[in-house]
């Protein structure tokens, strides 16, 4: 039996019968007959046949997937499309506003400007790689990271539908222009040569303190707008003809970078850890200060929570303030969340947030949330207990009057609606500090007498201790009030000694 060729898409007519046409798609015809069964017997005979068909292209498709997995090892993806629940409240938070990096928003119109910035990278790229070795130019780059095309599309989640040859130009060209940006971004990095000097874009500028500088450091920051570590570490090891001193010197590279842009805790640790995915990952474990990773080793997993792991919600920061709770900032960490019962103090770490902390708090939270290796997602607890805690402006104003929240960023309800993000994502392992503080302020709280007296105790004092007016005026009634009253008794009753 003779196998046909392809039919291509285009338009049959079928018999007079339909009279119209029918686009039947690319059909693969085993056979003549069987081809001429499909235009006489008109278009029930196609469905059924394109349905014959697509059935059989599917068996070729994943027999081939079963086999390309004896090639080569599938690791997990870590550069993840955000779901839909987090994009529904707020995207711009999440889609790229200036640049494109990686292949999930290659193209879109809005991002094209900055592309002719990027051909400026690879010719500044190529000129020094030319300069130091003269046998080679950026089409070895290119060639390098071919090698490496399955290696980079297991990074992704989603299935990149672009040729192999045309997604390492996307990864050659991103690299050169993020390792371009931080050059300019940092001292150590000063580009020498003076291509392109007189036509500047202000990405390229030294000066950084320009809003375009601030826009590109967020979609950097961004876990849709991501490419993988190694791709950085290949490129610029053509320019070095290192391995080992590329990686060095782009760890001193997010080393320089990640201690000079927002961080959301006072506190800075930058680690080089053993997971180096891309640069979101390796500001995720700055900004904890180690690697997260190897403590989710310990953890089980179970996909059912235990009764005792239920999430109950906390009062708001106005209740436990009118209960009597004292608020106290620290300069640590979330590990560094502790209530003492003893003497009402919840102790929390001192949070920065910015105009800018949104992106930078809710792609953090997005990675831990869609991540599989993190499976104590300490980030997203600490998201969900400051949700808790100001869940309206109200709560929102108690925090930072209390000190526990600082930065330029005073809307009250931008405060309070920055961390109900996190109310999508089920609770599998709680952080143990967390869960230490959450159990602690359930059982002070449940004690309603207390609670009661409490407040009814800082209602008084607020309304008249608080005041000395009130303390005054107070005494002075209550002195006058027993005179008159010793005035009355002295009318019915002998008040002066008889001798």
């Amino acid at each position: 039996m003779k196998k046909s060729s392809l039919l291509k898409p285009e338009k049959v007519m079928y018999s007079n019968r339909y009279k119209r046409f029918v686009d039947i798609g690319r059909i693969e015809v085993f056979n003549k007959k069987l081809l001429v069964e499909v235009l006489c017997f008109g278009l029930p005979r196609a469905k059924s046949m394109r349905l014959q068909i697509e059935e059989a292209e599917w068996l070729i498709q994943v027999k081939e997937e079963v086999l390309s997995c004896h090639a080569h090892n599938h690791t997990s993806p870590s550069i993840l499309s955000v779901p839909k629940t987090l994009l529904n409240e707020n995207e711009a938070a999440y889609i790229p506003e200036i640049v494109s990096i990686g292949p999930y928003h290659f193209g879109k119109p809005e991002l094209t400007p900055m592309e002719k910035y990027k051909a400026q990278a690879v010719c500044r790229l190529s000129t020094r790689i030319q300069e130091k070795f003269p046998e080679k130019d950026f089409f070895c780059v290119v060639e390098k990271l071919k090698i490496m095309e399955r290696q980079i599309r297991d990074c992704y989640d989603k299935e990149i539908e672009c040729s192999g040859e045309v997604l390492c130009w996307i990864m050659a060209r991103d690299a050169s222009f993020l390792l371009e940006f931080f050059r300019n971004y940092i001292t150590p990095f000063q580009p020498t040569d003076q291509i392109f000097c007189q036509n500047f874009h202000p990405v390229f500028r030294p000066e950084n303190d320009n809003s375009t500088v601030l826009a590109i450091i967020k979609d950097v920051m961004k876990l849709e707008n991501q490419i993988p570590l190694f791709v950085l570490e290949q490129v610029l090891s053509v320019e070095m003809n290192s391995m080992e001193l590329a990686r060095d010197k782009i760890d001193l590279v997010l080393k320089i970078v990640f201690a000079n842009i927002y961080r959301p805790f006072d506190f800075y640790i930058f680690c080089r850890s053993s997971k180096r995915s891309h640069i979101l990952e390796m500001y995720h474990f700055s900004c904890f200060g180690k690697d997260i990773v190897s403590e989710t080793e310990k953890d089980l997993w179970n996909s059912w929570p235990k009764s005792s792991d239920i999430r109950f919600k906390l009062p708001s920061a106005v209740k436990l303030k009118k209960a009597g709770v004292k608020f106290r900032a620290n300069a640590g960490g979330i590990e560094q969340i502790k209530f003492d019962k003893k003497t009402s103090v919840l102790s929390l770490p001192l949070i920065i947030l910015n105009v800018e902390s949104e992106v930078f708090i809710r792609n953090l939270v997005a990675f831990e949330m869609c991540s599989p290796n993190y499976k104590v997602k300490k980030l997203t607890q600490y998201a969900q207990f400051m949700s808790d805690l100001m869940h309206n402006k109200k709560g929102a104003v108690v925090m930072r009057e209390m000190g526990m929240i600082v930065g330029n960023l005073r809307n009250s309800a931008q405060l309070a609606s920055l961390f109900n993000l996190s109310n999508q994502s089920p609770s599998l392992s709680e952080c143990s500090a967390v869960a230490e503080t959450r159990k602690s302020i359930q059982e002070y709280y449940s004690k309603k007498w207390r609670i009661g007296y409490k407040i009814l105790w800082n209602e008084f004092w607020k309304a008249y201790v608080s005041k000395p007016w009130y303390v005054i005026g107070g005494l002075g009634a209550t002195v006058i009030f027993f005179l008159t009253a010793m005035q009355v008794i002295c009318l019915f009753y002998t008040c002066t000694p008889q001798n």
